[in-house]
């Protein structure tokens, strides 16, 4: 209740969409780097790492940590910059800004979106201080997302409409994250960290996919869909695998066949298989790629570049109006 009180009162603080969304485009580079660490590595590291660190030992906290720090440092280093050049509320509006067609806008939003309902929700059957520092930012970001990503009609929306709008969908997702994180906590046995890892996971394919536009000029609008597609598609079906092989006692008898016996390992090794986050690095980071050089470029940009670096300003109705 004193989070909800706190939380309404200092929401009245936004006062316009871009308010909401980026927080009008004004925090500096140190508190953002401090917001995101929060919410990665605090949730996280609340509920299922410290579980592992009690029954493996404390390198299951600092795996988690190291991984997630480097992985943020090079966010920042690499991409972070670009971001804020081309005034972005959702990643996926660079894809529309440099091909001018929203599906890849989409399918990045559906893979990031994906994660965000697996963290997002079940942290709130978790410890309390997971829910404020995760499930907050992230039911924020999420509703952000389906607005920007999902409902193109809102670009021509005034910037109260806007506001109404992330206000009304991320009450609606935080309803939604608390009937989900009641029944996985009442009706199932998932792993927490497991759901985590597949969540986070299912970021990859996109985020190749941008970085494969933003430094090789060569990315087709077909190359970088596709490689998210195949991503996140084939982690999906690896999952269910393990799952389903688990679950089934899959084994290889004595004189399988070499297709069986490495079927077995993958599925099988650990007790958990191979970590399907893989699939979701390996695949997109050739399928983008290729596809891209067998595809021609068709209608993009030619000012891009120029966008990146700076020179030329971005408004919003490039965004907004595109596809």
């Amino acid at each position: 209740m004193g989070v909800t009180a706190a939380g309404s009162f200092m929401a009245r603080r936004a006062g316009s969409s871009a308010g909401w969304a980026v927080a009008g485009g004004g925090m500096s580079t140190s508190l953002i780097a401090i917001g995101i660490a929060g919410n990665r590595i605090g949730g996280a590291g609340t509920y299922g790492v410290a579980g592992n660190v009690i029954s493996g030992g404390v390198w299951n906290l600092w795996w988690y940590g190291i991984n997630t720090f480097l992985a943020l440092a090079i966010v920042g280093l690499f991409f972070g910059v670009f971001f804020r050049r081309l005034k972005l509320h959702t990643v996926g509006e660079l894809f529309t800004i440099r091909f001018g067609n929203r599906r890849c806008q989409w399918l990045t939003s559906l893979c990031v979106q994906t994660e965000y309902a697996v963290v997002g929700g079940v942290a709130l059957a978790a410890v309390l201080a997971a829910v404020i520092s995760s499930g907050g930012p992230i039911l924020l970001s999420s509703a952000t997302m389906f607005v920007r990503d999902w409902l193109p009609f809102t670009g021509n929306y005034t910037s109260d409409q806007q506001l109404k709008a992330y206000r009304i969908t991320t009450t609606i997702y935080a309803f939604l994250a608390a009937i989900a994180a009641w029944f996985v906590a009442t009706y199932t046995t998932i792993s927490i960290l497991d759901l985590l890892l597949f969540g986070f996971a299912m970021v990859v394919p996109p985020a190749l996919s941008v970085a494969y536009l933003v430094y090789w000029q060569r990315t087709t609008e077909q190359g970088a869909y596709w490689g998210m597609v195949a991503g996140y598609v084939s982690r999906l079906i690896w999952f269910a695998l393990i799952k389903i092989a688990l679950s089934a006692g899959f084994a290889a008898p004595e004189g399988a066949g070499l297709l069986r016996r490495l079927l077995v390992y993958g599925l099988t090794v650990g007790g958990e298989g191979i970590d399907p986050s893989y699939l979701t690095f390996f695949i997109p980071l050739f399928v983008v790629p290729i596809v891209s050089l067998m595809t021609s470029q068709g209608k993009v940009r030619d000012d891009f570049s120029e966008m990146l670096s700076g020179r030329t300003p971005v408004e919003e109705k490039q965004i907004a109006g595109a596809g």
